[in-house]
C-alpha cells in the first residue's frame, strides 16, 4: 500500500472509531462501537483527527496517478470538513428532514442481525440513544450559549419528522401508561425484546383517557 492510500486506509478506520453511526451508514464493517459521541468533545477529537491527516498528507509525494488522485480528494475533503467544524457548525447542528435524529434510527435499522452478537449489538445501540441525544444536546446548548442557534424552521421540522417516525401507536391511560407497546422486530431474540419496547414507544401522556398516537412513516 502506498503511503497516500495508507494514509487514507489510517483516517478511515480512526474516524470510524470516533463516529460508529456514520461509519455504520456508511457500510463500513469495523469493530462495534454502540455509540457517537456529539458532545464538543466528540467533535473537537473528530476535529483533531483531521488536522492530524491533513499534517501528515501536507509533505506526502506521489508515487503515482492513483496516489496523487488519492491525495488530492482526501486533501480536498478534509479541508471541506474541517472548515465546517471551525465555523462551530456542529454546535448548531439541526436539520431535517436528513439529520442527527433519522441517522441515529436509522443506524439501528441497518445493523446486522444475523446472530446473538449482532441482536446484542443492536440492543447496546439502542441503550445508548439516550446518551447520544444528552450529549447531542450538550453541544446545542454550547452553541445557544455563544449565539449560534439553527433555523427555527429546521428545529419545527426535525421535532414533527421525529414524532411522526414513531414506530407504534398507543393508547395511554389517564395517568399517561401505555396499554399497547410496539412489536419488536422478525427474529430478535425475546431477552432484548424489553429494550426494544423502551426506545420504541411514544409514552405521551394525554389530558385525560383515550388514544395518543404516533404512526410509522413509510421508508
Amino acid at each position: 500500500m502506498t503511503p497516500a492510500f495508507g494514509l487514507c486506509d489510517d483516517f478511515v478506520t480512526r474516524w470510524a472509531a470516533l463516529d460508529p453511526v456514520a461509519a455504520g451508514m456508511q457500510g463500513l464493517s469495523a469493530e462495534f462501537g454502540a455509540a457517537t459521541d456529539y458532545s464538543p468533545d466528540g467533535f473537537a477529537a473528530r476535529a483533531d483527527l483531521i488536522t492530524a491527516t491533513l499534517a501528515a498528507l501536507g509533505p506526502m509525494s506521489s508515487t503515482s496517478d492513483a496516489d496523487r488522485l488519492a491525495a488530492g480528494f482526501l486533501r480536498e475533503r478534509l479541508e471541506a470538513q474541517l472548515a465546517w467544524y471551525q465555523l462551530n457548525e456542529p454546535l448548531r447542528l439541526v436539520r431535517a428532514p436528513i439529520g442527527l435524529i433519522s441517522s441515529v434510527r436509522d443506524s439501528v435499522d441497518l445493523l446486522p442481525r444475523n446472530g446473538d452478537d449482532a441482536w446484542q449489538n443492536i440492543a447496546a445501540r439502542l441503550t445508548a440513544i439516550p446518551v447520544m441525544f444528552a450529549s447531542w444536546r450538550a453541544s446545542l446548548d454550547a452553541g445557544l450559549g455563544q449565539g449560534l442557534t439553527a433555523a427555527r424552521r429546521q428545529a419545527v421540522q426535525a421535532a414533527m419528522g421525529t414524532q411522526r417516525s414513531h414506530v407504534t401507536c398507543v393508547r395511554t391511560t389517564r395517568h399517561g401508561r401505555p396499554t399497547r407497546t410496539a412489536s419488536a422486530p422478525s427474529g430478535m431474540p425475546s431477552r432484548y425484546g424489553s429494550t426494544w419496547a423502551r426506545t420504541s414507544t411514544s409514552r405521551r401522556p394525554t389530558s385525560g383517557a383515550g388514544p395518543s398516537c404516533s404512526g410509522s412513516t413509510p421508508r
